[in-house]
């Protein structure tokens, strides 16, 4: 079986906070503003949102009373999200008057491809399942899917890491919508990891340090699960 690096194929981050009683009156002045900044050709407003969109690159921006976040479903440089998801937050926070935010999350995908899915799920079965488990599906059946969730909810920040193998369809249906199905390699191995704040309270300016760390980090784990799991390295 080949198996590819890890690449970075997706990458979610969000901020949640009180609702901003500015949000009615600012968002006219924000959307010609943001779409004058950054290339979105596609966009909307609604009671609770803004909501801009880049179809060619798999960008969606999405600006409220209550969250903003950032989703791109093409990752062409790691700087480019980066700085795109810095501009949306910074200006959402002025904009808005938000002091506080209460929730801040970065989720990230990876796929590494590979040639072979009966022996990726071979792979799978015996890494990722303990020796009962095996025994207990050689009686059930055949298996048709496997995967692995791990959660650490102990403490700010929490994560939650999922690996498992997939195929393009599984992840253009459920995960990633927008993304491009030629981009997508039809059989992989997937690696999905969200970090989350929720239960601490950061000022404006530490939150706005505190989304980008996580991404960084995430990045780094993403890279050393990746080496330890299966031997390959990621690509950002």
């Amino acid at each position: 079986m080949e198996l590819q690096d890890f690449a970075l194929r997706g990458v979610t981050c969000q901020l949640s906070y009180p609702l901003s009683t500015r949000y009615p009156d600012v968002r006219g002045r924000f959307l010609e503003e943001l779409t004058a900044e950054i290339d979105l050709p596609e966009w909307g407003w609604g009671d609770e949102y803004l909501n801009f969109t880049n179809k060619d690159r798999g960008l969606t921006l999405i600006a409220g009373g209550r969250e903003s976040r950032s989703q791109f479903e093409s990752i062409v440089d790691v700087e480019d999200v980066v700085a795109t998801t810095a501009r949306l937050f910074e200006k959402a926070v002025d904009e808005f008057n938000v002091q506080e935010v209460g929730y801040i999350g970065v989720r990230t995908f990876w796929t590494a491809a590979v040639d072979d899915f009966d022996r990726l799920q071979e792979w799978a079965r015996e890494s990722l399942l303990s020796a009962p488990l095996r025994s207990a599906s050689e009686r059930i059946g055949v298996l048709s899917d496997l995967g692995s969730t791990l959660e650490f909810m102990g403490a700010d920040p929490k994560h939650r890491l999922q690996i498992g193998p997939m195929k393009r369809e599984q992840l253009l249906g459920q995960i990633l919508r927008g993304a491009e199905v030629d981009e997508v390699p039809e059989s992989f191995l997937y690696l999905d990891l969200d970090r989350i704040y929720n239960e601490t309270v950061f000022v404006r300016d530490d939150a706005l340090k505190r989304w980008e760390e996580s991404l960084r980090r995430n990045l780094d784990l993403a890279e050393r699960f990746a080496a330890e799991l299966t031997g390959m390295q990621s690509v950002r």
